[in-house]
């Protein structure tokens, strides 16, 4: 057998086994997405689907890493996924504080409010007993929470 001939004999070994790869990849893909598919159809008989679990992920994101040519698009997947993944506790905790500040935010307003009214009431029973004390009629008038509104709380 001459040179050229063992070539191109080892050429078609190599196209054979490139075929038979790819024609592995595809049977795995296939596979993949008819676990994928029988799995979405007993979810979606058996009630609300969940979608793919984690290791049907990790399993999928395996086969995809053993592939030359798919192996960086799994990389990009992958960090994406671990950076949504990972930032949930953080986006949690600090959901959980503005939360927090909000709450303390409404309640120091209310407390301050209301140590204002009581100040201002507690200036007009001093002044109304003053004027009580001189015998005069006390013509300073009560303070309303909701005074604000125009409403004239003396006819009720």
């Amino acid at each position: 057998m001459s040179e050229g001939e063992k070539r191109a004999k080892g050429q078609t070994r190599a196209e054979g086994r490139t075929r038979a790869e790819a024609g592995a990849r595809a049977e795995r893909r296939t596979q993949a997405e008819g676990r994928t598919q029988a799995k979405g159809q007993t979810q979606a008989k058996g009630g609300a689907a969940q979608g793919l679990g984690v290791d049907d992920v990790l399993k999928l994101t395996m086969e995809l890493c053993r592939d030359p040519k798919t192996s960086h698009l799994v990389d990009g997947v992958a960090a994406t996924l671990l950076a949504v993944i990972g930032s949930g506790p953080a986006w949690t905790t600090l959901q959980s504080l503005i939360a927090a500040n909000q709450a303390s935010g409404a309640m120091f307003h209310n407390a301050t409010h209301n140590q204002q009214m009581t100040n201002v009431l507690g200036m007009v029973a001093t002044a109304n007993c003053v004027q009580a004390l001189l015998g005069q009629t006390p013509d300073v008038p009560w303070p309303y929470p909701n005074a604000s509104s125009g409403a004239d709380h003396d006819e009720a």
